[in-house]
């Protein structure tokens, strides 16, 4: 086995699900400050003081998502552990963006439920994949970085 990957992501499972939920969080909040930038460009509401509960709502949306996302990417890492060959770095990282985007497909599943009742569905429909690769590059990119950090000490 390689001695710079766990056998299990146990020993890093805190700091994989810290991660997910942190970085759900700011991307939960920027995609709130992208979706109402234009207005406020245009002098609707004149501060950010207007955006105080769709922040909080993209802030607790995003959290919940990257929830699932790395609970995902978690089940996925495991699974693979539980094989008998011995994972290298690289398809942890796989398995685990793998793992994310296949949880991704719930909030994804979401997005399409509602694009299905708009007259033009393509930008939404455009969006759940979205969703699905910034799920899978989040995944396969935290746990890259963890896999290195514990390489390091």
């Amino acid at each position: 086995m390689n001695r710079n990957v766990p056998k299990s992501v146990a020993s890093m499972a805190g700091r994989l699900f810290l991660s997910s939920a942190v970085l759900g969080m700011v991307l939960g909040i920027l995609a709130v400050l992208l979706m109402f930038w234009p207005i406020r460009d245009s002098g609707y509401g004149g501060s950010l003081d207007y955006l105080g509960i769709p922040l909080a709502i993209g802030a607790i949306t995003g959290l919940l998502v990257g929830l699932i996302c790395g609970g995902g990417a978690y089940v996925a890492v495991e699974i693979q552990n539980m094989k008998d060959w011995s994972p290298t770095g690289a398809s942890q990282a796989v398995a685990a963006g793998t793992g994310a985007a296949v949880a991704g497909l719930l909030p994804a599943m979401a997005l399409v439920a509602v694009a299905l009742n708009e007259a033009d569905p393509a930008g939404l429909m455009a969006l759940a994949l979205g969703v699905l690769a910034v799920c899978f590059a989040s995944g396969f990119s935290i746990v890259t970085g963890l896999n290195r950090c514990q390489a390091r000490g």
